[in-house]
């Protein structure tokens, strides 16, 4: 059965900010699966249910930096035999504190293809600094764009079922792999409606607001 959305909630340390984090997300989706992703986890205790995508082959989707290449973790899991399956996935990192549930806070971007706070591209975002790999895209270049912040962006399991089985791009950064390859597929991105405002990759770039939304980086 294809479920509406399954959230792949990536976390690296299991903290107190994790824990109040992934029960926050629970409490605005609790009958929606969130499935806990780790990679080469070092700590015995973990969130229920949590899968560590290290621990099985990488479907040629090698892993040298977390950080870097954190979508990889994403499409790790998606090869697995016997995972949930949805009509979309949300990534969404420990460090995402939700104050809505996720079809308030996607909006009109809730049925695209994929979604995004901010959508760098060459003719809209040029001093971006990820297009400094631009280099590395061969083919894909006249495709290339970001997603950006990764934490919080939506993608469809169409969008996923074909980048995970054509594993493409592999030296460049997650943001600007999983942008291109969509667009370079025909898929759309589209904006997530006022969300650049509270996500981004700066804690100092957030704005403060008591309206229903979500906010990237929380670290404290």
């Amino acid at each position: 059965m294809m479920e509406e959305v399954i959230f792949l909630f990536v976390y690296h340390e299991l903290n107190a900010l994790t824990r109040r984090h992934f029960e926050c997300l629970r409490s605005w989706h609790p009958r929606d699966e969130i499935v806990p992703l780790v990679y080469q986890f070092k700590s015995r205790e973990v969130l229920p249910g949590t899968i560590d995508v290290a621990l099985d082959w990488d479907y040629g989707w090698p892993i040298n930096s977390p950080w870097h290449e954190a979508d990889k973790i994403m499409l790790r899991w998606y090869h697995r035999l016997g995972r949930p399956q949805a009509r979309r996935y949300v990534f969404f990192e420990y460090d995402i504190l939700a104050n809505a549930p996720a079809p308030v806070f996607y909006s009109d971007a809730w049925n695209a293809d994929a979604a995004a706070a901010k959508i760098p591209t060459p003719e809209h975002a040029p001093q971006w600094p990820w297009f400094e790999q631009s280099h590395r895209l061969g083919e894909y270049f006249p495709h290339r764009a970001g997603a950006v912040p990764l934490g919080g962006t939506l993608w469809s399991d169409a969008v996923l079922s074909r980048i995970a089985r054509q594993p493409a791009l592999q030296n460049c950064f997650s943001e600007l792999r999983m942008a291109t390859l969509a667009r370079h597929h025909g898929f759309r991105l589209q904006l997530v409606p006022g969300a650049a405002k509270t996500m981004s990759w700066r804690p100092g770039d957030i704005q403060v607001t008591e309206e229903p939304t979500w906010f990237h980086p929380v670290k404290a």
